[in-house]
């Protein structure tokens, strides 16, 4: 027969261990964070654009008022600022270009200057003018000599609504 064995438990302290675990955790999530910084800092171009104090992000929708079907709009007033750290260079005579579905029912009426300094802003104007009812889109694109040839484009959407009603 054996004799009994005593067992002696032994506590392990797993703090300093689990805080090791916890650092190392820390300091993945920082270098990812970082990484992911500065990937979207040099894909994202160093313009920024805003109508009615709202920010209008690349490819994202900006939604005209209403308008009358053989009216036109009030002229929608965009700026855009030069976030970047040198001047920003609008290409061509026509550095705002409206394409897609329905160009013709959109006009800038005003453009930007050709340059941007630093930390400036400017403003181009568009007004939107249906000739049938609904909704009618275009791809709003500013030509910049940003990195790599990137421009900034988003889109503008409008509603054309029934006619007026006549005076009586």
């Amino acid at each position: 027969m054996r004799a009994p064995t005593s067992r002696r438990s032994v506590a392990i302290d797993r703090r300093p261990v689990l805080k090791l675990v916890r650092m190392r955790l820390v300091f993945l999530a920082v270098l990812i964070a970082t990484l992911a910084v500065r990937a979207l800092a040099q894909s994202a171009p160093p313009i920024v654009v805003a109508s009615e104090n709202m920010l209008i992000y690349p490819r994202e929708q900006f939604v005209m008022p209403d308008v009358h079907v053989g009216d036109c709009s009030a002229p929608i007033t965009f700026t855009i600022t030069n976030v970047g750290d040198k001047p920003l260079h609008l290409r061509g005579e026509a550095p705002v270009v409206v394409s897609g579905d329905d160009p013709t029912l959109y006009s800038v009426v005003r453009e930007p200057p050709n340059t941007l300094a630093p930390g400036a802003s400017a403003t181009f104007r568009m007004v939107f003018a249906p000739t049938d009812l609904g909704q009618k889109s275009v791809l709003v694109t500013i030509i910049t000599n940003d990195r790599d040839g990137q421009s900034y484009s988003f889109y503008v959407i409008g509603n054309g609504v029934g006619s007026p009603r006549s005076e009586l």
